[in-house]
């Protein structure tokens, strides 16, 4: 505990060593549930962890991609993903700042050399868009699915591994997630109320393990995401809107806060995307 609380003070004084103190997307409270978080973090992970390992907890809706449900402005949103990734990089995996800037690198594509095998991918996942589709009108209370492999995966905020469940809680002020507020499940007993939705996703998981999708996410009724590959804000897919009412526009914003840098229409309804 004396070394933890000494990384934190070291922590504090990093990064919240701007002019106004802590970043203007932060208040107090959002300040101090950040903290509590990056504690929390602390503790769960293993220490000195490979710096590779950085690239898939944050990945889009990984243990370390922090979402901040709460904010309502779309360029602090953005902006706090940026600075949530470097403080993952620097305080949870101590990195060089080279590392965690060039993450993006990996998955950002402006080139034809890549463009084009994406496109055509992104073409072969509308086949599935039917199946995506019965599946969340089959379970209207799960929104996200998210996989990392067979045994690690995300449903809405439990993080499920064959250790344990940990359930989280959006935090009060930010409605981070992950947070410090959360219920970590060991027993079978236990875990028993997670078997059923273990069971009501198996099938889901195992279509997005075979086709490569890495999250899909039904933002509303008429907004589906499916998310390939990411690091933090930078991310591409397919977007899907059932009523053709949403239609991803180049350098506007998507709900989470992230510019479109690229779009391509591959049907009335269906769009491949890339955000940076």
């Amino acid at each position: 505990m004396k070394k933890l609380i000494g990384f934190l003070s070291l922590f504090s004084v990093s990064v919240w060593a701007t002019e106004g103190g802590a970043p203007a997307f932060f208040n107090s409270e959002s300040n101090k549930e950040y903290l509590a978080l990056i504690e929390h973090l602390v503790d769960v992970l293993p220490k000195n962890g490979n710096p590779n390992f950085l690239s898939v907890l944050a990945s889009p809706y990984g243990l370390l991609d922090v979402q901040a449900t709460k904010f309502s402005d779309d360029l602090d949103k953005n902006s706090f993903s940026n600075f949530n990734m470097g403080v993952m990089g620097s305080a949870i995996f101590d990195t060089k700042q080279s590392y965690t800037t060039d993450l993006p690198n990996r998955v950002l594509c402006h080139q034809s050399s890549c463009r084009k095998p994406r496109l055509a991918y992104a073409r072969e996942l509308i086949a599935h868009i039917n199946t995506i589709e019965a599946f969340f009108t089959e379970n209207p209370t799960i929104n996200l699915v998210s996989v990392l492999d067979q045994y690690v995966y995300r449903v809405n905020n439990a993080f499920y591994t064959p250790a344990s469940v940990i359930d989280y809680t959006p935090s009060a002020e930010a409605g981070f997630v992950p947070s410090a507020d959360f219920k970590q499940y060991f027993s079978a007993i236990e875990r028993t109320p997670y078997y059923k939705i273990e069971e009501q996703t198996l099938a889901i998981r195992q279509l997005m393990l075979k086709t490569g999708m890495s999250v899909i996410h039904r933002c509303d009724d008429s907004l589906l995401r499916i998310i390939v590959s990411g690091i933090s804000n930078n991310q591409w897919g397919v977007v899907f809107s059932p009523d053709n009412s949403y239609k991803p526009v180049l350098g506007e914003r998507n709900l989470q806060g992230f510019e479109y840098d690229d779009v391509v229409k591959l049907a009335d309804n269906t769009f491949y995307y890339q955000t940076n």
